[in-house]
C-alpha cells in the first residue's frame, strides 16, 4: 500500500461496491502477535484512505496481502425481518448505487413480501393491500402513506426511465421505517415485556 496507490474496496459510507479508494497516507508500525504459541513481530501498513464517490475516509491496515478496513461495511438492515424480506431489502442496498432502479424494485418487493409475512390472509394488489391494513389501524397513517409512497416509487423504478438516485435512495429510507415498525419494534417490545 502506497501513497496515491487506488485500492478497490466497498464503501461502508456510500455503499458503492468496488469504489476505487486514492491512498492519501500511509504509515508503518511493528505489531507483536501470538500464533500457535510462539510470538512473532509484523510489519502493518495502516492507509488513510478517500472514496471517490462521496469524498469520505476509510482506514486500512495491511497485514501481509490481508487488508482491513474501518469502518467496516456490512448491510445493515432493521432487526428480526423475516428471511425473505430481508433477501430483498439486502438486494436493494446492494444495488442502490449500481443499478438504483433494479433498487427500487427490490424495495417495492421487500415492502409487498413483508406485509404478506405479517398478514398472510392479505391477497390483493399492493395498493388494496395497504388500504386494508390502514383501515383496521395495522398502519398508521403516515406509514400507510410512506407505503404508498414506496409503492408508487417502486413502479417508477420499473416502468419510467426518470426514477433517479436520490428517489431510490429515499425509498431505501421509507422502507425501512416502515420495516422496522412491522418486525423490529414488536420484538424488542417483547423482549423488553419478557426481560420486565
Amino acid at each position: 500500500m502506497d501513497e496515491e496507490k487506488i485500492i478497490l474496496a466497498d464503501c461502508p459510507h456510500c455503499r458503492t461496491i468496488q469504489a476505487g479508494f486514492r491512498c492519501l497516507r500511509v504509515y508503518e508500525r511493528w505489531e507483536k502477535r501470538t500464533e500457535s504459541g510462539s510470538e512473532s513481530t509484523y510489519l502493518v501498513r495502516t492507509g488513510f484512505l478517500c472514496c471517490p464517490v462521496c469524498q469520505k475516509a476509510i482506514i486500512a491496515d495491511l497485514l501481509g496481502n490481508q487488508f482491513t478496513f474501518t469502518p467496516n461495511w456490512n448491510l445493515e438492515v432493521p432487526e428480526h425481518l423475516p428471511e425473505a424480506v430481508e433477501r430483498f431489502l439486502r438486494q436493494g442496498l446492494e444495488n442502490i448505487h449500481r443499478n438504483f432502479d433494479a433498487a427500487g424494485m427490490m424495495f417495492r418487493k421487500s415492502l409487498e413480501i413483508a406485509l404478506k409475512e405479517k398478514h398472510p390472509e392479505l391477497n390483493e394488489s399492493l395498493y388494496k393491500n395497504i388500504e386494508k391494513l390502514a383501515a383496521n389501524n395495522d398502519l398508521t397513517k403516515e406509514l400507510a402513506e410512506w407505503a404508498h409512497h414506496i409503492r408508487f416509487a417502486g413502479n417508477d423504478a420499473a416502468h419510467e426511465e426518470a426514477f433517479s438516485a436520490d428517489e431510490a435512495r429515499e425509498m431505501r429510507h421509507f422502507t425501512e421505517l416502515v420495516l422496522t415498525y412491522l418486525f423490529t419494534l414488536p420484538e424488542k417490545v417483547k423482549a423488553h415485556t419478557h426481560a420486565v
